[in-house]
């Protein structure tokens, strides 16, 4: 069955009447002058020959739902934007000319935002990415990725600016990092200026997802009149630090840390929020730092709680040996819990866990980014270290489900083509990921694809297919479709405490597959296409064998 939007894209087309001729004449030149249409890629679509492939794509094929080249999507692209007649009569033509500007993937296999972050030498050349890559790109081999939320139309430019940046004068600072200080400085002076409280949030570049909801947050409070300095690196002598008062940063500063604590007196409205801290150096010291900056009364500190880096170094609780022991958070000596220091010296958790406790005292407000049904078990882990923190005024933020049904069943429902989603490292069971690879190559039958980001660098293996790149998960089912996957995998050896990957999958209908741990576990179990694998993470041979004994029961295709 067709998704909703390509039925939308399908069903507006439609309606349209017949292009005329002298419309569709210049149209058809306007695409050949910009290599618009592979037409071997077309003829083997429709069969029509390459000098006739632009004038039958703009008479007939875009009507049909025919792709002029792999990377554009007439339905897909009319649907998913709501094109208006006029503009629907020749989506191609609305991408060339706006749609990019604006941010807007042409398909689910090419991110414009994505082409234009890898590729600065065209955002200079001021060219659109998808016909770059055309004309350009593929030759040079440069790399398509799948539209991305990282940045994405979410994060469009529509929202007003708080700032008129132009406006702010700096000429008379000099250049260079040894002044970033003076020029932020006069940024608070205009914020002040206009009554614009900001949030101070400490967030280091370490994880795609929280990066997401970072940037989704930030964009609400945009359209609240709340701007944003994000701490993205704290050091002991330099730090960097992005404005956002847009949608995206507008300005990113490198001053000395000792100028810090003034910049952060001159602002007159403020709150501190501690999101992520993992990628600072030294974090065991960023509570009582942030406690330092909050001193007045009216200092608001809201913590959000995305992993267990609070209760321990080792954010996922598995210790040295990939053990988890959450009934043991105070006592424990597995030197996978002790911080190491830039100079060498190891904090125990204890400490590390006196220094957060500090701040969690302090916290006005707890924010677990977890799933609903899984929030008990975490919490209730936290308890054992901070009773105190039940009493805290806590959101619990449950992402929406917006993944829609699989297009259409797998050609071969028993085939073992399996899916995995989100980001691998370690904990994430980079190494189960490593194993099932082998052993699928070991029995010469089924692949693995994967779609996320790859920070293990997997020895995958010829027959296996790898994207390392962000995905939109309302792009999934067209994804599962296009590789004819036929099942998920999560292969995570952590009780994480929130996992929409899980929840993504299961909303294709396909079976998905994943072990007895945290948040990925739950839903699994409530689900009618969940599996919950009984074999041990390390026995790739049982791990495939599950699998296919699943799979072997999937009706085929028209049965």
């Amino acid at each position: 069955m067709p998704t909703s939007i390509e039925d939308r894209g399908r069903t507006l087309m439609a309606a349209l009447p017949p292009v005329g001729e002298k419309y569709a004449a210049r149209q058809a030149d306007y695409l050949k002058r910009n290599h618009f249409v592979d037409t071997v890629f077309y003829q083997s679509r429709t069969g029509v020959s390459p000098e006739n492939a632009h004038l039958h794509y703009i008479c007939e094929g875009q009507f049909q739902g025919v792709q002029p080249n792999r990377w554009f999507d007439p339905y897909w692209y009319c649907g998913t934007n709501n094109l208006d007649a006029n503009d629907a009569r020749n989506p191609a033509r609305h991408y060339m000319d706006h749609g990019w500007k604006f941010g807007l993937d042409p398909s689910v296999l090419f991110s414009t935002f994505g082409y234009l972050e890898q590729n600065p030498d065209v955002v200079d050349a001021g060219m659109n990415p998808l016909l770059h890559f055309l004309q350009h790109g593929r030759r040079e081999r440069r790399r398509v990725i799948y539209p991305t939320f990282l940045p994405s139309r979410q994060l469009d430019d529509t929202i007003p600016p708080l700032l008129r940046i132009p406006e702010i004068k700096t000429d008379d600072i000099p250049a260079g990092p040894r002044f970033g200080h003076l020029l932020l400085a006069r940024f608070v002076e205009a914020l002040n200026a206009r009554s614009i409280p900001v949030d101070i949030a400490f967030l280091s570049r370490k994880n795609p997802d929280i990066e997401h909801r970072f940037r989704e947050r930030t964009k609400h409070q945009i359209v609240q009149g709340k701007a944003t300095l994000a701490i993205r690196h704290l050091g002991l002598d330099w730090v960097t630090i992005e404005l956002w008062e847009r949608a995206r940063p507008v300005r990113t500063f490198e001053i000395r840390t000792q100028y810090l604590q003034g910049i952060f007196e001159g602002i007159e409205t403020r709150n501190f929020t501690c999101i992520d801290c993992r990628g600072f150096i030294d974090a065991h010291q960023i509570p009582d730092q942030i406690l330092n900056y909050a001193t007045r009364e009216s200092d608001q500190i809201i913590l959000w709680v995305h992993d267990f880096f609070m209760l321990s170094p080792s954010h996922t609780l598995l210790g040295r040996f990939a053990r988890f022991d959450p009934e043991n958070l105070n006592t424990t000596t597995d030197p996978g819990h002790k911080f190491r220091t830039t100079d060498g010296q190891l904090i125990p958790r204890s400490d590390w866990q006196a220094a957060w406790g500090r701040l969690v005292d302090r916290a006005d407000r707890v924010i677990f980014e977890m799933s609903g049904q899984t929030l008990h078990s975490p919490l209730k882990t936290f308890q054992q270290v901070w009773p105190g923190i039940v009493g805290k005024t806590f959101k619990i933020n449950t992402a929406p489900l917006i993944v829609s049904k699989t297009l259409t069943p797998p050609p071969n429902p028993r085939a073992m083509i399996i899916g995995i989603l989100g980001n691998l490292e370690f904990e994430r069971g980079s190494d189960v990921i490593m194993d099932v690879a082998a052993r699928l190559d070991e029995i010469g039958s089924g692949k693995l694809v994967f779609v996320g980001q790859d920070y293990h660098n997997i020895e995958w293996g010829e027959a296996h297919m790898i994207g390392n790149h962000y995905y939109d998960p309302a792009h999934i089912p067209s994804i599962a479709e296009h590789h004819e996957i036929t099942c998920w995998l999560n292969p995570s050896i952590w009780p994480r405490p929130y996992c929409d990957t899980t929840r993504e999958a299961l909303a294709t209908d396909l079976p998905v597959f994943g072990f007895d741990l945290g948040a990925q576990s739950q839903p699994l179990l409530e689900g009618a296409n969940g599996h919950i694998l009984e074999s041990n993470p390390k026995e790739a041979r049982k791990i495939v064998a599950e699998i296919r004994a699943v799979l072997s029961r999937q009706p085929e295709r028209g049965s």
